[in-house]
C-alpha cells in the first residue's frame, strides 16, 4: 500500500456519493460550503487588499460634503480611518501578518463602535451604511485569521 500521509487523505475518510443518503448528502453539502467559505475568509485575511480597498472607500467618501447627514460619520473620522486601514495593508504587505490583522481588527471595531449606531439611524446615507457594511466584512475577515492565531477560537482548556 503507497503512503497516504501525504497529500492524500486516508482511504476511510472518502465519501463514495452512490452510497450517501439524502440526510448525509445535506450534511457533505453543508460541510463542504462551510470549508469553502472558511477557506475564503483565511485566504482574503493574508491578503493586504481588503484592508486597502476599505482605506480607499474611506478616502473616497471624503469627497462628500464634510457636513453631510447624521448618518454619516465627521469627516476627520473618514480621513483618519482611510489612512489607519492603509497603514494595516503596509503591515500585512510587509508580511506580519498576525499584527496587520491585529490592527485591522482592533481599529475596524473601533469604527464600529463609535458610528454604527448613527450609520443605522434615519435618514439613512448610502456611504454611511456602506462604510459600516464594509467595516464589518473586515472586521469579520481578519478577525477571525487573528483570533484563530490567538488561539482564542479553539482553544481547549486541560484542567
Amino acid at each position: 500500500m503507497p503512503d497516504a500521509g501525504v497529500g492524500e487523505p486516508a482511504p476511510s475518510s472518502k465519501l463514495n456519493p452512490v452510497a450517501l443518503t439524502s440526510e448525509s448528502k445535506w450534511a457533505h453539502s453543508a460541510y463542504v460550503l462551510e470549508t469553502s467559505a472558511s477557506s475564503i475568509i483565511t485566504e482574503n485575511s493574508l491578503d493586504r487588499w481588503p484592508a486597502w480597498l476599505l482605506s480607499g472607500t474611506f478616502l473616497g467618501s471624503t469627497a462628500i460634503a464634510p457636513r453631510g447627514p447624521p448618518s454619516l460619520p465627521p469627516l476627520v473620522f473618514r480621513l483618519g480611518f482611510s489612512f489607519i486601514f492603509a497603514g494595516a495593508g503596509y503591515v500585512t504587505s510587509t508580511g506580519d501578518i498576525r499584527n496587520g490583522n491585529g490592527i485591522t481588527t482592533a481599529w475596524s471595531l473601533i469604527y464600529l463602535f463609535l458610528n454604527a449606531r448613527n450609520s443605522l439611524r434615519r435618514p439613512w446615507h448610502p456611504v454611511g451604511l456602506g462604510l459600516t457594511v464594509a467595516t464589518s466584512l473586515c472586521a469579520g475577515i481578519y478577525g477571525e485569521n487573528y483570533f484563530q492565531s490567538q488561539n482564542f477560537l479553539n482553544e481547549k482548556t486541560d484542567s
